[in-house]
Parts: C-alpha cells; structure tokens; sequence
C-alpha cells in the first residue's frame, strides 16, 4: 500500500511539472524578446521551419505573446502550419483563443483556415466557448472606459485647430498621469488581455503613446521594466516615454534608446553602448530593428 503511494505521489509530482507551461516563471527580458526578434526575421524571409523552432521552443518555457507589430503567436500558428506541426499548429490556435482571436477570424484566414479540415478541428470548436468567456470575464471594462477617455484627451488638447495651448496640454497630461498611476497600481500595466483590443471599429486607444507624455519618469521607469521582465508591457513604451522625454533635455547626444527612426548617431548618448541599454529592457539591436522595420514593410503578417 504505501508502495503504491509512493508511486502516485511521484507521478502527481512529475505531472504537475509537466503539464503546464504557465506555472513555469519566465524573464520575458533575459529569455524571450531577442529570440522573438529573431523568429520575426526568419518567417519574413520565408525560413518557416527555423521560426517555427524557435517559436515552440520558446513556448515551452514562456507564454508566447501577440505583441502589436510582431503578432509573434500567429507567426508560431502559420510556421506550424506550413511545416506541418498540426497538432502544435492546433495548441497555438488554442492561445489565439486565450488572447481574445475570435474563432470566426481563423476559419477565415487564408492559412489558419487549413486547420479547419483536421479530424480534431471539432473539439477546438467545442472548447473555443469557455476560451471565450475566460477571456472576456478577465477584461476590465471600466478601465477601459476610462482609458479611452483618456486616450481621446490626450489627442484634443494636441490636435486643436486654434492652436495647441501648451498649459491645456500640461494640464492635461498631469490628470492623464495620475489617473495612468492609479490603473498601474490596480490592474498593473493596461494591456490587451486586460482592457480589450486597443483599435476596435472607430476606438483607438494609445496606450502605449500616453507614456511619451507623461514627465514623472522616476516613478513610471521600475514599474514598467517589471511589467515587461514580466511580459505585460511592450519594451517599447518603456523607450518611447525615456526618449520622448529627453527630446526636451537640451543635450545634443540626448536619446538613450534610439527610439526615434530620424535620430544620429550624434543624437544618441554613449552610441556604443546602445544595443547593450535597448536589450537591457528587452529591445532589439538597432541594426535588426531596422531590418525588421524594411522587412515588415515588404511582407506584412495577414
């Protein structure tokens, strides 16, 4: 009896290490984003198998994300797919789900849609329901509310047809910020699993924009470094709102980031050093940056 015990109590053990990536912590900043990138690449070069490679191993030890621009899961999803991976092909599917992608958007894609004549297309049918509500159960929608008025503020006072009065802008900014220190301290970092998709029909919501204008980098600056270790925020927002904010500095060698696509290498501080303080919060190189910014014009994601 306890012979049998102790065989249960082994493989309950070893299940429970096993069966589910998402109980497995993962820096997001040391062990994700350069990869991505890399993924990125080879599936605009059309080297689908690499990718592919790259993308499962990573899901292995990292939720793969869906970042605007990279849409690196569905990368994942179509390298599947075009190697012949179903059944991975199929587990991606299933995190589309969990990230909000409606089923009809698959069974229409000029890609995902092969999926739809597997033999087990049926049971992710069935489940994509209760994939369904557990997303939206998770979304906070009064925050979004919330976000979108702000959001929408933030564009007038710097769009008005009389001319932008800069204390209106100040002002405005100021509310915007704290009330963005609120919703970082309820929900943390306002992403799409937790606010909902960001453009939906007319609505535009810039989140990521609204940092570039905020002053109080000191306090925004180790919040959302842990968000992005954590894979809640994009490293670019942590970038833009540094770079944003030394554009005013008055120093020629101001930008740390490189944000900005006109900027020199006169514009940027200690320009040696650039890719060593962009990957330390999880960018790209500058060079693959911009062969990704080439490539994503040739080539977009569909």
């Amino acid at each position: 009896m306890r012979l049998i015990h102790f065989v249960l109590l082994i493989a309950t053990l070893f299940y429970g290490c096993t069966s589910s990536k998402r109980e497995v912590s993962c820096d997001y900043i040391a062990d994700y984003y350069q990869s991505v990138y890399l993924a990125e690449k080879l599936y605009h070069l059309e080297d689908y198998d690499r990718a592919f490679k790259i993308l499962n191993g990573l899901s292995k030890t990292c939720d793969l994300l869906d970042q605007t621009i990279i849409y690196e899961l569905r990368i994942a999803t179509i390298c599947a797919i075009k190697t012949g991976y179903y059944n991975e092909a199929l587990d991606f599917v299933r995190q589309m789900f969990e990230k909000g992608y409606e089923l009809e958007a698959i069974e229409n894609h000029s890609t995902l849609s092969a999926l739809v004549s597997l033999e087990s297309w049926p049971k992710v049918v069935a489940d994509y329901p209760e994939h369904r509500r557990v997303y939206e159960n998770n979304i906070h929608y009064d925050i979004r509310q919330q976000l979108e008025k702000i959001c929408q503020n933030d564009q007038l006072v710097r769009n008005n047809e009389d001319g932008i009065d800069w204390e209106k802008v100040e002002a405005t900014d100021t509310f915007n910020q704290n009330q963005m220190k609120e919703i970082l301290n309820e929900i943390g970092y306002p992403n799409e699993l937790k606010v909902g998709p960001y453009f939906k029909g007319d609505s535009h919501m810039g989140v990521n924009t609204l940092f570039m204008h905020f002053s109080d980098t000191a306090y925004f600056k180790p919040i959302l470094l842990e968000e992005i270790r954590k894979g809640h925020a994009p490293p670019s927002v942590l970038g833009s709102m540094i770079d944003s904010r030394q554009r005013a500095s008055g120093r020629i060698d101001r930008f740390l980031y490189g944000i900005y696509q006109n900027a020199t290498t006169e514009d940027i501080f200690d320009y040696p050093n650039l890719d060593n303080r962009g990957m330390a919060i999880g960018l790209a190189p500058l060079s693959l940056e911009r062969e990704l910014q080439s490539l994503r014009q040739l080539r977009r994601i569909d």
